[in-house]
């Protein structure tokens, strides 16, 4: 494989990892019989909930969160890109990224997000080991 490719595919994925995170976005669907829960709820969470926060200010903190984790994470894969603003800081961008959504995946765990948990460990760690 080339290395343009491969660079694309890396800048792509960045991007594509970052855009996930908008699902808390949307609504859940309708449920359906032996479903499993939508894990992308905003309004609950297993530490700020028992906190005694209430729905709305949880949702103001994991928007904030997604927003900022979105943000950092096609920033990050502009700049791996080589858009010129953004190519001296996207190891930076993809380090905050990394860790925000870290938090936000923490605070508002379901189990179908452990993958994103992982992406961000190892993306975090692919950027500091250089």
């Amino acid at each position: 494989m080339s290395d343009g490719i491969f660079k694309i595919g890396i800048g792509l994925f960045l991007i594509a990892h970052g855009l996930i995170h908008a699902s808390y976005a949307s609504p859940a669907p309708p449920p359906k019989p032996g479903a499993p829960e939508w894990p992308f709820v905003l309004t609950r969470s297993w530490l700020l909930t028992p906190m005694g926060l209430d729905a709305k200010t949880t949702r103001w903190i994991g928007t904030v969160l997604w927003i900022l984790t979105v943000c950092g994470y096609v920033l990050a894969g502009l700049g791996f890109l080589g858009v010129p603003v953004l190519q001296n800081g996207w190891q930076l961008l993809t380090v905050a990224a990394s860790i925000i959504s870290l938090g936000l995946l923490i605070v508002f765990w379901h189990a179908w997000i452990s993958l994103g948990i992982l992406i961000d460990i190892a993306l975090f760690v692919w950027v500091l080991k250089g």
